[in-house]
């Protein structure tokens, strides 16, 4: 089904908690029965999990930002980005959604490589991380394909006077006038 979650979370979950068992005595199986029986050691492997993506995600935003406008702004954002506010909501519980964020983060960040470096290295993989995204939660990924399209605007679309057209709403016609998207 195209709108229910996709499986890249729990593979790689999976991975992590496998990982974690060669170093817990015993077999696997003692480890599996552990960890789902004594449901502590699950909820702090997943939420361990989720902190560092959500970590990750916010030097990846940090990044961005930096990248996109200046180090000033992005120095004010990144305690909003690395704190995970809406995760105090949920009780830190495992969410998916931490997942997707990551990879968007990721692919929207080598976009922006690939079309300020013009490398075809960094398109694809900008489109293997959009492909992540897909695996992880098809339908909000889709949302990431018009946000690629704002970017190579707010990168490339030149106004009257030859500069860069930063605002967003000037950019739009440009495109939509532009041949070479028809």
């Amino acid at each position: 089904r195209f709108y229910s979650y996709g499986p890249l979370l729990s593979y790689f979950v999976s991975f992590v908690y496998r990982i974690v068992s060669l170093f817990h005595d015993g077999s696997l199986h003692d480890f599996t029965q552990d960890v789902f029986f004594n449901s502590t050691t699950f909820y702090y492997i997943a939420r361990f999990i989720n902190s560092l993506l959500a970590i990750a995600t916010g030097f990846i935003l940090f990044k961005i930002i930096k990248e996109l406008w200046s180090q000033k702004y992005a120095i004010y954002v990144l305690p909003l980005l690395v704190f995970p506010f809406v995760e105090l909501l949920t009780n830190f519980t495992v969410r998916i959604d931490t997942m997707l964020g990551f990879t968007c983060s990721l692919a929207m960040y080598f976009m922006i490589k690939a079309l300020k470096e013009a490398k075809l290295k960094f398109l694809l993989i900008s489109a293997v991380c959009f492909g992540m995204s897909f695996a992880s939660k098809p339908l909000p990924s889709l949302f990431l394909l018009p946000s690629f399209l704002l970017v190579f605007s707010f990168l490339h679309i030149k106004g009257k006077d030859g500069k860069l057209i930063s605002n967003i709403f000037q950019s739009i016609p440009k495109i939509l006038n532009d041949k070479r998207f028809y």
